[in-house]
């Protein structure tokens, strides 16, 4: 299988050897890949594979997916997975940090960020 390589490369590739001011080696040095690349492009051997889906940051559930969100989707599909979750979040918060040996500053962030996510499920 081919190395991927961003199909924003090779469509730089493809401008620039369309325009016809540089050589290969010249399209090559500016963009930073090899000079065989240019040439597979340039003889149409090479053409952008599709690469694996751009994950985005999911403000609400606060963390790394590939859209739509599924977990997103699912807590508005089943609702009791929200009063499921609040009910673990609660617990969490109610659980002392003291024993993880975090020091107070830490145990404060973390009692900050179990609170934000509770304010976030209730939808504040």
């Amino acid at each position: 299988m081919p190395k991927l390589i961003p199909r924003k490369t090779i469509e730089q590739v493809r401008e620039l050897l369309s325009a016809g001011r540089l050589s290969q080696r010249g399209i090559a040095d500016r963009l930073g890949v090899s000079r065989w690349l240019v040439g597979q492009v340039s003889t149409g051997r090479r053409k952008p594979v599709k690469g694996p889906p751009r994950q985005v940051y999911c403000k609400k559930c606060q963390a790394w997916v590939i859209p739509p969100c599924v977990a997103c989707r699912a807590r508005a599909a089943n609702p009791g997975l929200i009063a499921a979750e609040k009910e673990r979040l609660a617990k969490l918060a109610a659980r002392p940090s003291a024993r993880c040996g975090l020091k107070p500053e830490h145990r404060e962030a973390l009692a900050r960020v179990r609170a934000e996510k509770i304010a976030r499920l209730n939808g504040g």
